[in-house]
């Protein structure tokens, strides 16, 4: 049944800017490509995009028999016409509200209907998002080259190891790396040292990363965002490994 990538995202904490490249990403690449925000306390997607839904997954796990791919096409929203995206609720829920089964079947009828799923997780570690981790394809950790945001992805790292997640492959992104000689954030080799392995993208800081998110707008509309778009569409091309999405136009 399973047949697309399912590549989820993590954060090393709050601010990183995970969705925003999720997001983004999905937007860089043309093709049957789905974002599932599964944030049921602040995920925020649909806001980055501008778009409003009144489905997400908690309307999905509720009929977990009848579950099939014209309910997960049916609960989607498409921002911009660039890609499909199943919202975050729009209240705030506990996260006893899902279970490790519904999400499971979700992701597997996702991966099942498009070639590409990304799939934004919260901060906090529950029964069910390690269900979601367990059933990727990749796991892309999102940190900022800052002490605290670098100790906190390498906890991150001891976690996927101690769950034996560690067979999955693991891609590190530091984002919002600012340049030059007043930069605030510390070098990439010492990140490295940090986190003890490779970071394996870097992605600058950016003004028109900002002014997307600000605007609900896709990089590509965005004046200056035309390098970027390249950038996150090669580094989601290098994830996928070997199932090449082609750019979008």
């Amino acid at each position: 049944m399973v047949n697309g990538a399912a590549i989820t995202f993590i954060k090393s904490g709050g601010g990183v800017g995970a969705t925003a490249l999720a997001v983004q990403m999905a937007c860089a690449c043309r093709g049957e490509i789905a974002l599932l925000d599964l944030d049921i306390q602040f995920g925020s997607a649909a806001f980055q995009m501008d778009i409003t839904s009144t489905t997400s997954i908690i309307d999905l796990v509720a009929t977990p028999g009848r579950l099939d791919e014209a309910m997960v096409r049916g609960a989607m929203v498409r921002p911009h016409e660039c890609f499909d995206l199943l919202a975050a609720p729009q209240g705030i829920h506990p996260m006893e509200d899902l279970t490790p089964e519904g999400v499971g079947q979700v992701i597997d009828v996702a991966r099942a209907t498009y070639a590409s799923v990304l799939i934004d997780l919260p901060e906090i570690w529950s029964d069910w998002s390690y269900a979601a981790l367990a059933r990727s394809s990749q796991i892309v950790l999102v940190t900022r080259l800052t002490v605290p945001s670098l100790r906190q992805a390498r906890r991150q790292m001891d976690m996927i190891k101690q769950e034996n997640l560690d067979r999955i492959p693991l891609f590190i992104i530091a984002n919002q790396v600012e340049q030059g000689l007043f930069a605030k954030t510390v070098s990439k080799r010492k990140g490295e040292e940090v986190l003890g392995r490779k970071i394996d993208f870097a992605m600058p800081s950016d003004a028109a990363m900002q002014i997307a998110s600000d605007s609900g707008l896709p990089l590509g509309k965005v004046r200056g965002g035309g390098a970027s778009v390249k950038k996150l569409a090669r580094i989601l091309h290098d994830i996928l490994a070997g199932k090449p999405l082609p750019l979008a136009a």
